[in-house]
């Protein structure tokens, strides 16, 4: 497990491994830290490690968000030259 405070963002980033992630005991030992995080007006995010591949993954979201960015493009396009 890794915490990671992000104050300028508000945030507390708390990093599991997959391992933590399936051991009930940790929820239960979080629930103190989200509590105390609250407490200083942070927001406490779990980060879950994943199964995937994260290189395919990573791929098809950048080509995802590429893909809806030039939708985008091309509505507004169309838009202007109303």
């Amino acid at each position: 497990m890794e915490l990671d405070i992000k104050k300028d963002q508000g945030i507390a980033l708390i990093w599991l491994t997959r391992a933590e992630s399936a051991d009930p005991a940790v929820s239960e030992y979080l629930k103190p830290i989200y509590a105390k995080c609250r407490a200083q007006g942070l927001m406490p995010v779990v980060m879950h490690s994943g199964s995937g591949d994260l290189y395919a993954n990573t791929r098809d979201l950048l080509v995802e968000n590429r893909r809806r960015q030039a939708e985008k493009e091309v509505h507004a396009e169309r838009e202007s030259s109303l």
